[in-house]
């Protein structure tokens, strides 16, 4: 009688012990992810100072960092431009500041 107890609360213990360890698995997964994606996401946040391709003079660019940052994750490294200082002095912008973007 007394192994059946045991027995009984033994796989009781193994039970809750295995879900412990896979949320605590599953925990450290969504830290790690989420650590990486803030990481990614402030890389590629607020304005820089580039060289404009066309004019050679320096131009001030934002990228859209949550978009960068999403892209990252599913293997994209498209990058969009959400403004930049010469977009009033040139209408026909290629974009091509992006492409050597690190």
């Amino acid at each position: 009688m007394i192994n059946d107890v045991y027995a009984q609360l033994r796989s009781l213990l193994m039970g809750i012990a295995a879900v412990y360890a896979i949320a605590f698995i599953a925990g450290a997964v969504v830290v790690i992810f989420t650590c990486t994606f803030v990481g990614e996401f402030l890389k590629f946040r607020g304005p820089r100072m580039v060289t404009c391709p066309e004019t050679d003079e320096p131009a001030l660019v934002e990228v859209d960092a949550l978009h960068a940052a999403i892209g990252r994750f599913a293997g994209e490294k498209d990058l969009r431009l959400m403004s930049c200082s010469r977009w009033q002095a040139s209408q026909t912008c290629a974009r091509e500041c992006l492409k050597n973007w690190r």
